[in-house]
């Protein structure tokens, strides 16, 4: 292997080198890993072994089935098939002529591209798409192994990523960018609409989204799609960094999420979210990972907050982070039937609450975190409520969880709730008279009085923590 400069010189000056090489010898390659210095392992293959991944061999710069191009001093009346040295100056002209396999050099690019199985692209460094972007196919059916690699930028007033057919689905499909800003009216940047009755599996890897999102959503997965988005540095905009509806299993990553000041439609309430969930089918099971932060400076109302559940409910979402929105009005709403919410994490909401649940069946799980709210949270029929290793601070004169139906449940582990309790009406938990069902175990608060809990209408709650607890999580 050619680890270093020092190894490649001391090849030549032993005169280690073959102007005809044979299909046995080796050619070095480097495979992405990240556990290796500089994201690369070093490995080999066979001179036959390549040569056979491109079609046959021969000539200075033969790829067969692979096009070159080169917006730059490309020609697509010379452009040819397996010659390096005769780049297109368009991907259209080279999938017209054939290819399956692209090879993007450095320029500006206008085009749109339209996914078809089989195609394998590979932008380098200094790909710059300013119009057109990556689009889904006319028809129905499945596309299978299309592949987009490397560190293409998308950046302009256009969709970069906008799969919109709910007929087609899609098996094993990568995309890889380096940087997607949109710069005007144009919306939901990463969208991918698919089938919603047979599974799409999709893997997108890409460093950083900044949308201007006039549309209010900037990734969109909607279908019954399954796989993973990873945004590695950070994604932001102004309305709904994500919304979604499906039937599928997806995984979102992103170290540094930001909902930004303002937009199109200013600090619309009804379009600022972490995640909403929009269409008719909640999503089997959603999982996001990374810190959530708002910059909106102004007071919102609507339904503004961190996760929403508008118009459908997932089966089951999980937040793996921390969450601060000054202004959002709530950390978890549920107005929706159904579905299940778990925060592990932190949840400043200061001018709001943790959590509204207003349908039945809804259940919201609170774990290993704080929060620090000016609402009181409320509960509807059905629903259920579980707070684990937790810290409520309530910086308002109210109670801290008002259970509004005698159907509500609510169950702690190792709660610590501070209320101003100011007020001999304000509770840690309020049944307004009603019946209900809780069980609290190790838990404290100091609204109203010191120590325990104290409800006019739930004498249970006086002094120390019930301990009949059947459904701690």
């Amino acid at each position: 292997m050619l680890n270093n400069l020092t190894n490649f010189s001391s090849i030549f000056a032993k005169k280690r080198y073959k102007s005809t090489p044979e299909d046995t010898d080796l050619v070095a390659l480097g495979t992405k890993d990240r556990t290796f210095e500089g994201g690369y392992k070093p490995v080999a293959t066979r001179l036959e072994d390549l040569k056979s991944y491109f079609g046959g061999g021969g000539g200075s710069w033969d790829l067969l089935r692979t096009a070159v191009i080169d917006p730059q001093t490309g020609d697509d009346a010379t452009g040819t098939i397996g010659d390096g040295n005769l780049p297109y100056k368009t991907i259209a002209a080279a999938t017209t002529a054939g290819a399956t396999n692209f090879y993007l050099l450095p320029g500006t690019y206008t085009e749109t591209v339209t996914v078809a199985s089989n195609h394998t692209y590979y932008s380098t460094q200094g790909v710059l798409f300013t119009d057109g972007g990556i689009t889904a196919p006319a028809g129905a059916g499945q596309i299978s192994n299309w592949k987009w690699y490397g560190n293409a930028n998308f950046i302009g007033n256009f969709r970069a990523f906008y799969l919109v057919s709910n007929d087609v689905y899609y098996t094993d499909l990568v995309f890889e960018f380096d940087t997607i800003r949109t710069t005007g009216g144009s919306s939901r940047d990463l969208y991918i609409y698919a089938s919603l009755t047979t599974e799409s599996t999709v893997t997108v890897i890409g460093n950083e989204i900044d949308s201007y999102s006039a549309n209010g959503n900037v990734i969109v997965p909607y279908g019954n799609i399954s796989g993973i988005i990873d945004i590695r540095k950070k994604l932001s905009g102004f309305y709904s960094l994500i919304a979604s509806s499906g039937t599928g299993k997806l995984t979102i990553n992103c170290p540094n999420m930001v909902l930004k000041d303002g937009g199109p439609y200013g600090n619309n309430g009804a379009f600022k979210h972490l995640f909403v969930s929009y269409g008719v089918t909640g999503y089997e099971d959603i999982t996001i990972n990374g810190n959530f932060y708002s910059e909106v400076t102004s007071s919102l109302g609507s339904i503004a907050g961190v996760i929403v559940f508008h118009t459908a409910s997932p089966s089951r979402l999980q937040f793996n982070g921390r969450a601060k929105a000054n202004q959002l009005l709530f950390g978890v709403r549920m107005t929706t039937t159904g579905g299940t919410v778990v925060v592990q994490g932190d949840m400043y909401i200061p001018n709001g609450r943790l959590f509204y649940q207003s349908q039945i069946d809804n259940v919201a799980s609170f774990e290993n975190g704080r929060s620090t709210v000016s609402v009181g949270s409320t509960t509807g029929a059905g629903t259920t409520v579980y707070l684990k290793d937790y810290e409520i601070l309530m910086t308002a004169d109210t109670h801290i969880i008002t259970m509004a139906d005698i159907s509500t449940e609510i169950y702690t582990n190792n709660v610590n709730a501070e209320g101003v309790g100011a007020s001999p009406s304000s509770y840690f938990i309020d049944t307004g008279g009603a019946p209900f069902q809780a069980g609290l175990k190790n838990t404290w608060s100091t609204q109203l009085l010191d120590p325990g809990f104290v409800n006019s209408y739930a004498s249970g709650f006086v002094n120390e923590p019930l301990l009949q607890v059947n459904k701690i999580i």
